[in-house]
């Protein structure tokens, strides 16, 4: 399952992002960039309606769309005199270090699966003891005493 992280931008964030990403770009012969265009297009268009340039728009990322972002946005860049490239790298970090967190929790959740269903398979090998049994010797030491 390909889970996604919210990216919160503004205009100016968009705008880096859309004039970075070419439809283009490819990785295998599959086209990376074309889901990521699609929601920039979409912001594009929201934050280009009258009275809503300044409202910053949401996008869920992927990992695969985040790492491409990541990639193609220079630490320098700007948009008009705004510095853009710099805190889109951040709140992308962000988002790379949570889909990091979650893939390493899950490997400790499974190796802890694995561990436990290793010892209840090795616990099924060894003797068990019944309570009927150890009753009869304690019967049997009565008896006897």
């Amino acid at each position: 399952m390909d889970n996604s992280k919210l990216l919160e931008l503004t205009r100016e964030e968009t705008y880096a992002l859309e004039s970075v990403l070419k439809n283009d770009d490819t990785e295998e012969g599959v086209r990376v960039a074309k889901p990521l265009l699609l929601k920039l297009g979409s912001a594009f268009i929201q934050q280009n309606q009258d009275g809503s340039e300044l409202t910053p728009v949401t996008l869920a990322l992927t990992e695969k769309e985040a790492w491409l972002a990541r990639d193609r946005i220079p630490i320098t860049m700007q948009i008009g005199h705004q510095p853009v490239g710099l805190t889109l790298k951040k709140k992308i970090y962000r988002i790379l270090l949570e889909f990091d967190t979650e893939a390493q929790a899950g490997e400790v959740i499974e190796d802890l699966a694995a561990a436990v269903g290793r010892d209840e398979h090795a616990g099924k090998n060894k003797p068990r003891h019944h309570r009927k049994a150890r009753h009869d010797a304690g019967a049997a030491k009565k008896v006897g005493a």
